[in-house]
């Protein structure tokens, strides 16, 4: 009875808002107040994410390129997409992003041996770095009508997640 009761006075909220009266005007003062709040919150967000994400390509160029070989010159040569000589381009940031998404899940999930609450991280970063290949997946099996290597890996990482 009681969330019927709850139900309708939420609808007889929601249709009496248009109307305006001075008993709706504070509440749609407040909605207005939290979504310029939250305007703010998501624009402080985006910033840090981005600051974020400029320092961890700076640190993979810096530190985990040359390992590889790698140099300025020559990632401008391979990826052929960099902005400048140096700057990594949009395919190998996105790359980048990824190789770090799974190195994380890596290190997630050897925590996760000796505490097992961790897991949920673990599985939520591997989903992350394998979700390139679910889409490409799908798109063979469903959009192009083919069975490709992508729809086999889907297929095996469907398998290992479950167990």
């Amino acid at each position: 009875m009681i969330p019927v009761v709850l139900a309708a006075g939420a609808i007889a909220s929601f249709i009496a808002l248009p109307r305006g009266g001075p008993r709706t005007r504070p509440i749609l003062r407040f909605f207005k107040d939290v979504g310029e709040e939250w305007r703010h919150v998501m624009t402080d967000a985006r910033a840090a994410v981005g600051s974020a994400d400029e320092a961890y390509q700076k640190f993979v160029m810096q530190k985990f390129d040359p390992l590889l070989g790698r140099s300025p010159t020559t990632r401008v040569i391979d990826t052929g997409n960099g902005d400048e000589l140096g700057k990594p381009g949009d395919r190998e940031r996105y790359l980048n992003r990824y190789f770090g998404s799974a190195t994380a899940s890596v290190g997630t999930a050897l925590v996760a041996r000796a505490f097992p609450p961790v897991l949920i991280v673990s599985v939520a970063t591997a989903l992350y770095s394998t979700k390139p290949i679910f889409l490409d997946g799908y798109k063979a099996l469903v959009r192009e009508r083919r069975l490709r290597m992508e729809t086999l890996g889907s297929l095996f990482f469907i398998a290992a997640y479950a167990g």
